[in-house]
């Protein structure tokens, strides 16, 4: 860039060069105004020519600022696209990431309610057994809320819990299949 600026500053002073030059080489070559006056109208034309081409230019520049214009807008009309289709690309793995996270949420209480269940389910067990070693000595009236209090109803209320997470887990499944299904 800095060299051909050098090289447009040195065409250009090299054509005032010229022109300065000419005018003083026809002022001295030729005595009187008439003569000047004659040569200055015999290039008139050449004159006329140089601006009719100054003026081509200045239309055959326009015509191509037009269509670098034109090239532009498709370019941002593009990019433009480019960037809803990324919007709606992260929109759908933020949807999937929350799906996964609540999943996952899910999947730990799965995990606490199985330790419940194995709890209640082992109290119980003991109670059962706490029942019939009182019945093989004799006992009678004895049930196993009495060696294992409340144990049966965190077992139901654990296992009815365990469900209705389980069947969240699965819509959030489903729903994200749908989800995957449109999007392919």
């Amino acid at each position: 860039m800095h060299l051909s600026r050098r090289i447009v500053v040195g065409i250009a002073i090299a054509i005032a060069l010229a022109w300065a030059l000419s005018g003083v080489a026809i002022f001295v070559s030729m005595p009187s105004w008439e003569t000047r006056g004659q040569l200055g109208d015999m290039f008139g034309a050449v004159n006329s020519l140089f601006s009719g081409l100054a003026f081509a230019g200045v239309v055959f520049a326009l015509l191509i600022q037009r269509e670098e214009l034109q090239l532009q807008r498709a370019e941002l009309r593009a990019s433009r696209e480019e960037q809803q289709r990324l919007v709606h690309a992260q929109q759908q793995a933020s949807e999937a990431l929350n799906r996964q996270f609540q999943i996952q949420t899910l999947a730990a209480q799965v995990a606490v309610l199985q330790v419940v269940i194995a709890e209640a389910s082992s109290s119980l067990q003991r109670g059962s057994d706490a029942v019939i070693g009182a019945l093989k000595a004799g006992q009678s009236g004895v049930k196993s809320e009495d060696f294992a209090p409340g144990a049966s109803k965190r077992l139901s209320k654990a296992q009815d819990e365990l469900a209705a997470v389980l069947k969240e887990i699965q819509r959030l499944v489903e729903e994200g299949r749908a989800k995957q299904c449109n999007a392919g």
